[in-house]
């Protein structure tokens, strides 16, 4: 039996965690002195990090509802906040995790958003940006879901049609995209990494591959043959194995030159970053807006070169 215990909110503001305004909330209900990932405590909804430890202790919010007039109490999801807060359909999320490429490919996608007349948000290791001006500094590669939600939140009301996040394996395992629903999910590719957290690579190959196991649309790197998914709703993209969106042909020459192959029919691009990580980033950048139905493969090939990388 877990013995819970009342905490006020001043905690929260110690960490410089945010409270979404349309939501009254009152206490935090803690286990006293329990250490878990969440799994096993139901309707989790905030996680608080103490400094310089690695565990973390999960957390319940309670809070009134709007107009409420029983003042009833109730614990909620993070499903049922984005539902009240109008989140679920009235913006798309796209989500993109592997061990490397994750920034450039986020942030390639959310500049050809923008050059193409897309009201976007972005969120990830460089911090969060909407409409080309940044919110939040740099922070966790995916932060806490309450500040993803009030990301969300200030993206919907500065009419964003999109908002492109990092996922990284750390907020799968953490339950830190619990009740996101994505418009479309990405991988770059899996490495050795992050076993300080999740011991074996095995381990850290299963939790990405938690993220892809929905029906959801997916884009995978039909060249990282590693990660497992589920097969429906799912295109891919590469340079050694056929693929949706195949690199035919390329140059590393003075930036990156490449003619890409989706069905029958080819598409040149060119960009000033370098290296071939950086062809891989920037199709499946590209296999991605196109996947989304915002414009043409050929608009979306034209803008590319606009993107100069991340800082």
């Amino acid at each position: 039996m877990i013995s819970y215990t009342q905490v006020k909110l001043q905690p929260l503001s110690n960490h410089k965690f945010k409270l979404l305004d349309d939501l009254c909330f009152k206490d935090v209900v803690v286990p006293k002195g329990y250490k878990t990932n969440g799994a096993d405590i139901p309707r989790i909804f905030w996680s608080i990090y103490p400094p310089n430890r690695s565990d973390y202790l999960p957390a319940v919010i309670l809070h009134d509802y709007l107009c409420d007039e029983e003042n009833y109490k109730k614990a909620i999801t993070p499903s049922e906040a984005l539902k009240i807060l109008d989140l679920k359909d009235s913006i798309k999320i796209i989500g993109i995790t592997g061990t490397n490429g994750k920034t450039t490919t986020s942030a390639s996608i959310y500049s050809i958003l923008l050059d193409l007349g897309k009201k976007t948000g972005f969120q990830g290791t460089r911090g969060c940006f909407i409409n080309d001006k940044q919110i939040e500094k740099k922070s966790l590669t995916t932060p806490p879901i309450l500040q993803t939600i009030s990301n969300l939140k200030r993206a919907k009301e500065e009419g964003c049609e999109y908002f492109v996040m990092e996922v990284s394996s750390h907020a799968i395992e953490q339950q830190r995209i619990e009740g996101l629903e994505f418009a479309l999910k990405i991988f770059t590719n899996v490495t050795q990494d992050h076993l300080d957290f999740h011991k074996t690579i095995d381990n850290y190959i299963a939790t990405k591959s938690r993220f892809f196991e929905d029906e959801s649309l997916k884009l995978i790197n039909k060249d990282d043959t590693k990660i497992r998914f589920n097969r429906k709703n799912c295109m891919t993209y590469g340079l050694e194995n056929p693929s949706t969106y195949e690199v035919m042909a390329y140059s590393l020459n003075d930036g990156i030159n490449a003619v890409i192959q989706k069905f029958d029919k080819m598409y040149e691009f060119s960009s000033p970053l370098y290296g071939l990580f950086n062809l891989y980033n920037l199709t499946a950048a590209i296999g991605a807006v196109d996947m989304l139905g915002v414009a043409s493969l050929e608009e979306i090939c034209r803008v590319v070169e606009n993107f100069a990388g991340v800082e």
